[in-house]
C-alpha cells in the first residue's frame, strides 16, 4: 500500500511541476508580430484631444513595447511580473492615487489584455488613452 501512495505523490508532483512551467511560460509570453506591416498609434489625452499619432512600420518579431518606446516620448513602462504595464507617455505619467491611467483600445475597442499581450498585424490601430475613474 505504501508503495503505491509513494508512486502516486510522485506522479502528482511531477504533474504540478508541470502545470507550473506551463504558467510561467504564459504569463511570460510576450505577442511578437509574426509578419511585416503597419499599425497606427495614437496617444489621446484626458480631455480627448490628439496628443500624438503615429503610423509605425513592424517587423516580424517586433513587440508592440518596444514600437512604443521607439516611436512615442516618455515612455515609462514597469514590468509587474505578469508583463510589461504603461505608465507614462508623451508626458503624461500615472498618478500615485491611480486617479487617472492609460488604457489600450485595439481597433476601438477595450483591450482584454496588457500590452504584452496584444496580438497586431498589419492595419491594427491601437489608442493609448489616458482615462479617469471620475
Amino acid at each position: 500500500m505504501n508503495k503505491k501512495k509513494l508512486i502516486l505523490t510522485v506522479v502528482s508532483a511531477v504533474v504540478a511541476v508541470a502545470i507550473l512551467i506551463a504558467c510561467f511560460f504564459i504569463i511570460n509570453n510576450v505577442i511578437e508580430a509574426k509578419g511585416d506591416g503597419t499599425i497606427s498609434i495614437e496617444v489621446v489625452a484626458l480631455d480627448g484631444s490628439l496628443m500624438k499619432e503615429k503610423d509605425v512600420v513592424f517587423h516580424e518579431g517586433d513587440t508592440l513595447q518596444k514600437l512604443i518606446e521607439d516611436n512615442f516620448d516618455s515612455v515609462i513602462f514597469d514590468d509587474t511580473g505578469y508583463g510589461p504595464f504603461l505608465k507614462g507617455i508623451e508626458g503624461y505619467v500615472t498618478p500615485d492615487d491611480w486617479s487617472s491611467y492609460i488604457s489600450i483600445l485595439v481597433d476601438g475597442i477595450y483591450s482584454e489584455v496588457g500590452i504584452g499581450d496584444i496580438v497586431f498585424v498589419d492595419g491594427t490601430k491601437i489608442t493609448l488613452k489616458i482615462s479617469s475613474f471620475e
